[in-house]
């Protein structure tokens, strides 16, 4: 199982580094840095202290450039994804800018190009990036004001309960990696596939999201806490009756998603509180809630 972040927070370092990118693979653009390494050498061993910082500061320039495209094409490659979504932050752009500043860093400083020439080669940089990675988008995808009105939900709380939503399920699958249990974590990850598909259906169609969002809040709640609290005790927890009780309460958990699918499905009401009741009864009898 490969954990998603819905990436409300901002970006730590394993984000703009190491993660396993969606919007594509920037491989040239994190190669370039490693052209200046010889000319660094030779500018240190030779005393070159001014051509030397140009090399080094455009280095890293070009460092956080790959890091911002990297991180801008993820962040449209999820826009792209979603019906209702704000423009991404204008990262792709931002960081053909520091390409830019880069290039003319080592263009003036390092090589010695007057300031005329040296605006040329940023200029071409900031252009070959835009033309290679694209540029952000910069159109809210919006709810129209006719099926707004009909549904009484704003775009905004659609982004909202989607975001929050996709947060908790991320968490879900989380905790579900530290389980041992290889049955348990196949079936969190159907919950966790099944829940998405909720997701996805009310982002779609957003007229039952003031029920729909107290259903997925409570059964969202509701898996992450005991699966929370299960994988922290497992090895106490196993060859129990507990673990059994686990076991039917994640049951029980994704048969009410699947059918609440199917209901969203067939365009037919949430059964909202039998479904909640549902889940109370279930963690009140199985004891793990």
């Amino acid at each position: 199982m490969n954990p998603r972040s819905d990436r409300g927070a901002g970006p730590t370092p394993a984000d703009l580094l190491g993660a396993p990118p969606k919007g594509g693979r920037i491989w040239g653009l994190r190669a370039l840095p490693v052209v200046f390494a010889f000319p660094m050498f030779a500018a240190l061993v030779s005393g070159a202290g001014v051509k030397l910082l140009a090399l080094m500061g455009g280095t890293g320039l070009l460092v956080l450039a790959a890091a911002l495209i990297r991180r801008g094409l993820d962040a449209t490659a999820d826009y792209e994804e979603r019906r209702f979504a704000k423009p991404p932050p204008p990262l792709r752009l931002t960081g053909a800018a520091a390409i830019g500043l880069a290039f003319f860093l080592i263009a003036a400083l390092a090589t010695g190009y007057g300031t005329f020439m040296s605006l040329v080669v940023a200029g071409l940089g900031f252009a070959a990036s835009a033309a290679t990675y694209g540029v952000d988008p910069r159109a809210a995808k919006e709810l129209p004001p006719a099926e707004a009105a009909r549904t009484g939900v704003k775009t905004e709380q659609v982004v909202a309960a989607v975001n929050e939503a996709k947060g908790k399920i991320a968490d879900i699958r989380h905790h579900g990696d530290r389980l041992a249990n290889r049955e348990l974590r196949d079936r969190l990850e159907r919950i966790c596939t099944a829940a998405l598909a909720v997701v996805d259906e009310i982002e779609r169609d957003p007229k039952d999201l003031p029920r729909a969002r107290r259903f997925l809040n409570v059964y969202l709640d509701g898996t992450r806490d005991v699966v929370r609290d299960y994988a922290a005790r497992e090895r106490d927890f196993a060859e129990t009756a507990l673990a059994d009780n686990f076991q039917n309460v994640l049951a029980t958990i994704e048969r009410v998603f699947q059918e609440q699918l199917q209901h969203l499905r067939k365009d037919e009401a949430f059964d909202l509180e039998v479904a909640i009741d549902v889940l109370h009864t279930q963690l009140t009898k199985e004891g793990v809630g």
